[in-house]
């Protein structure tokens, strides 16, 4: 399933369908407008082996936002969907990787980051909320939001609700404001402010009843339209419980990187994490670098390559103590225009 498509004047969506074996395989995609409305199926796509095909703006005339069901209809060889975002001024694109089936770990999804922060030559980074209902009745969602003493002052911790009707998706252009109006104290003085956002559901819900995702990004320092990268919300058991990796970092007059961590909380405890970094010949750079995050804390190490010397590296996370689970992530930001890429880790 793909959610956080959308159709407008803004933004439009394609979806793009990958045949992982060697043998043909037949696939039906089914589209889902805002409120859960069937917008029907698309014609039947037919991938050789190996193959890839791309659907452009498959709402188009349809709806301005919603989601769709890829399913096989023939064929044996593994499949996979994306969907993509592009800007419709500057055409740039977010990647949205697809939900998958058969995670048993409950619907809460953790958003590692959504924020309202400074950037350079005076632009300013929001975070756009998506959240999907994809259950059949009314869900009534928790959001808790863990300010960053990172960014700010670290005020505004709070949480607050939220009730998607059945089959809702829902997208909430700046969710900093959304946490404002819902009486988080969060400063509005124009100083930066973000924090970790869990999305909770009723106990009970399954992991396919809830879709979360985010859109950060900032205005085009000409012209109009924006730049930025998706990323989505995450269950508990696509939460590392002791090492995570985060691959393709890099440091150069075209690109630069950060690396960030977040503390889940789901015991309840602090954890420490040690992160090392390796360069291209995969031998270790400098020394690891500890730290120590309460319950929905996140972390940046801003540029963590720059003073190491290399261009180009990955990092290695490693929890130290602690029982909680954590995520961990890259982000590859554009040195002309702050567009950025997200790099999700591996386990």
């Amino acid at each position: 399933m793909l959610v956080g498509l959308q159709q407008n004047a803004a933004q439009r969506s394609n979806i793009a369908l990958v045949n992982a074996g060697l043998d043909s395989v037949t696939l039906s995609v089914q589209l889902f407008g805002p409120l859960g409305e069937d917008l029907g199926f698309l014609e039947n796509r037919t991938l050789a082996g190996y193959g890839w095909t791309q659907i452009n703006a498959p709402l188009a005339n349809k709806a301005t936002a919603g989601r769709a069901i890829i399913t096989r209809v023939s064929g044996t060889s593994p499949f996979s969907a994306y969907g993509v975002l592009n800007d419709a001024f500057t055409s740039d694109g977010s990647f949205i990787p697809p939900l998958l089936p058969g995670d048993t770990s409950g619907a809460d999804r953790l958003v590692p980051i959504v924020l309202n922060v400074g950037g350079l030559g005076g632009s300013r980074y929001t975070t756009e909320l998506t959240l999907a209902n994809l259950t059949s009745s009314p869900l009534s969602l928790t959001l808790v939001y863990t300010a960053s003493v990172r960014l700010g002052s670290g005020s505004g911790s709070g949480q607050t609700t939220l009730t998607l009707a059945a089959g809702e998706q829902r997208i909430v252009p700046d969710a900093i404001a959304y946490l404002r109006a819902g009486n988080l104290a969060i400063p509005a003085d124009g100083s930066p402010v973000g924090g970790a956002l869990l999305v909770k559901a009723p106990t009970g819900t399954s992991a396919s009843g809830l879709a979360v995702g985010a859109r950060t990004f900032t205005a085009a320092l000409t012209g109009s339209g924006t730049f930025g990268l998706y990323y989505p919300g995450l269950t508990l058991g696509e939460s590392a419980s002791r090492v995570a990796f985060i691959n393709g970092l890099q440091e150069s007059d075209l690109q630069r990187s950060n690396l960030a961590v977040v503390n889940r909380g789901d015991a309840g405890d602090a954890i420490t994490l040690r992160i090392t970094y390796f360069g291209k010949d995969g031998a270790p750079l400098g020394t690891p670098v500890t730290t120590t995050l309460t319950p929905g804390q996140w972390f940046q190490f801003g540029q963590p390559l720059g003073p190491l010397g290399v261009d180009a590296g990955n990092a290695k996370i490693e929890k130290l103590s602690g029982a909680s689970r954590f995520v961990a992530y890259g982000v590859l930001n554009d040195a002309a225009n702050s567009d950025g890429s997200y790099i999700s880790m591996s386990q």
